[in-house]
C-alpha cells in the first residue's frame, strides 16, 4: 500500500516553511530518563500504620505551658506599660508645670521691660528731681542758723495763707511760691 505522500504527484514546488523553523526538519534527540525516585503519596492507611511520635497528652501539656508563658509575658508587658504610662503622666505634669512657670516668667520679664521703657521715656520728656534730691539740696542750702530759717519759712507760709483770694493774674501764674515777693 502506498502512503499519501507517494500518491501525490510532485510538482517540484516545496510547501511554505514556517519562518522560525529550519528548512530541514531534524528530530530532537530523545530525552534521557532521570534517575529520580518517584514521588510516593502517603495514604491514610499508611498514616494509621505509622503512629505520631507525640501523644495527645504531651501536646496538651505543651500547649498549656505555652499558654502559661504567654499569660506571664502578657502580664509583664501590661505591668511595664502601666509603669511607663505613670512615668509619662508624671513627665507630662512636670512639663505643664514648667510651661506655667515659663509663662509667668515671660510675663514678668515683659512687665519689667515695659517698666524700663516707661522710665526711659519719662526721663526724656521731663527730668524731674526726686524728693531725695530736693531734700539734699535743702540741706546744702540751709543757713548756719536753722532756727532763723525755720522762722522765716513759717512767716512766709503764714503770709501766703493770709493773702486774699483774688482771681490770679498772668504775672502771678508765672511766679512760683519760691519767687513770690511779699511787700
Amino acid at each position: 500500500m502506498k502512503t499519501p505522500k507517494q500518491l501525490r504527484m510532485r510538482s517540484g514546488r516545496t510547501p511554505l516553511q514556517l519562518k522560525n523553523c529550519p528548512a530541514d526538519p531534524t528530530e530532537p534527540p530523545p530525552k534521557a530518563k532521570s534517575n529520580r525516585r518517584p514521588c510516593l503519596e502517603i495514604s491514610a492507611r499508611q498514616k494509621e500504620k505509622n503512629p505520631i511520635p507525640a501523644s495527645l497528652a504531651e501536646e496538651l501539656s505543651a500547649m498549656k505551658k505555652k499558654l502559661e508563658r504567654m499569660r506571664g509575658d502578657r502580664e509583664r508587658t501590661e505591668k511595664m506599660l502601666e509603669e511607663k504610662q505613670t512615668v509619662l503622666d508624671a513627665n507630662m505634669k512636670e512639663i505643664e508645670r514648667r510651661g506655667l512657670i515659663q509663662k509667668n516668667v515671660e510675663i514678668e520679664v515683659d512687665r519689667l521691660f515695659r517698666l524700663k521703657e516707661l522710665k526711659r521715656r519719662c526721663m526724656r520728656v521731663s527730668p524731674m528731681r526726686t524728693l531725695r534730691d530736693k531734700e539734699r539740696e535743702k540741706s546744702v542750702n540751709q543757713p548756719p542758723f536753722p532756727s532763723l530759717h525755720s522762722q522765716s519759712h513759717s512767716q512766709s507760709f503764714a503770709a501766703q495763707c493770709l493773702l486774699p483770694l483774688t482771681p490770679p493774674s498772668l504775672s502771678s501764674l508765672t511766679q512760683t511760691p519760691h519767687t513770690i515777693s511779699h511787700s
